[in-house]
C-alpha cells in the first residue's frame, strides 16, 4: 500500500520518468504550499501531447509498506493516476523494479527487503470508466441535486457513492459546490480523487448553461 500524506492513492511507479508528479485533484488536499517553478518545463504524454508543469510540492511524505520516505511532486494535469513516482524517488528508495512480475523491491540499508506488487494493470489511454447513477433527491428551493451510483466501476471499489451538486448564482457567474460521500469496499481502495475530473467537466457544463441562459 502506498500513501501520500494520509491518502491512499492510485500510483504509477515509472522508471522511465526522471521526476515525480501529482495531479492537482490530489494536490489540492495537501497541507503544503506549492513552490512556483522559476523555469516551468513541458512533460510529454504517451499520446504525444505536452503538459506544462509550473509548480512543485516539496518534501511530500510517501509511505510504502509503512516505510516513510519523502518526494518532490511536480503538479501535472493528468487523470489516469493520482501520482507518478519516477527515478528520483525510486533511486533514493533503493528500488529494484521487476517489470515481468510487476514487483518492486525496496532494499533500504540495514533493513529487510520490502516488496510492493501492482494490484492491477496500467489503464490504457482513452479507456472509459462507466458509472450509472440515479437521481436520489432534487431540492429546487436549495438548488441542489443528489446522485447515487448503483452500477459500474465505482461500485466495484465503493460500497456506497453519493454526490450532491449545489448551485449558487453570484452575479454573472455560477458557484458550483460538490459534496461527495462514499464508503470503500476495503482499506486498500484509494480515495476517489481520479473521479474528480468528472465533477470538473460537469461544473463547466453548468457554467456554460448559466451563460447561455
Amino acid at each position: 500500500m502506498i500513501q501520500v500524506f494520509d491518502f491512499t492513492i492510485y500510483v504509477w511507479l515509472d522508471p522511465g520518468a526522471s521526476l515525480s508528479f501529482v495531479t492537482p485533484y490530489v494536490a489540492m488536499n495537501f497541507d503544503v504550499i506549492p513552490e512556483q517553478l522559476s523555469e516551468p518545463f513541458s512533460v510529454s504524454t504517451p499520446v504525444g501531447e505536452s503538459i506544462l508543469a509550473e509548480r512543485v510540492y516539496r518534501d511530500c511524505p510517501i509511505s510504502v509498506n509503512h516505510k516513510s520516505t519523502m518526494a518532490d511532486l511536480a503538479e501535472l494535469d493528468m487523470v489516469d493516476f493520482d501520482v507518478i513516482l519516477g527515478m528520483d524517488w525510486l533511486h533514493v528508495c533503493y528500488a529494484l523494479v521487476d517489470c515481468r512480475t510487476r514487483v518492486v523491491k525496496f532494499q533500504f540499508p540495514n533493513e529487510p527487503v520490502s516488496e510492493w506488487k501492482s494490484s492491477s494493470a496500467v489503464p490504457k489511454e482513452g479507456d472509459e470508466k462507466v458509472v450509472k447513477v440515479i437521481i436520489d433527491e432534487i431540492n429546487k428551493e436549495k438548488r441542489l441535486v443528489t446522485f447515487k451510483a448503483f452500477e459500474g466501476h465505482l461500485i466495484e471499489e465503493y460500497k456506497a457513492f453519493k454526490a450532491t451538486i449545489h448551485i449558487e448564482n453570484e452575479g454573472d457567474n455560477s458557484l458550483v459546490i460538490w459534496t461527495i460521500e462514499y464508503e470503500k469496499q476495503n482499506e486498500d481502495i484509494p480515495e476517489p480523487f481520479s473521479y474528480l475530473q468528472l465533477a470538473t467537466n460537469l461544473t463547466k457544463d453548468v457554467d456554460t448553461h448559466h451563460v447561455n441562459q
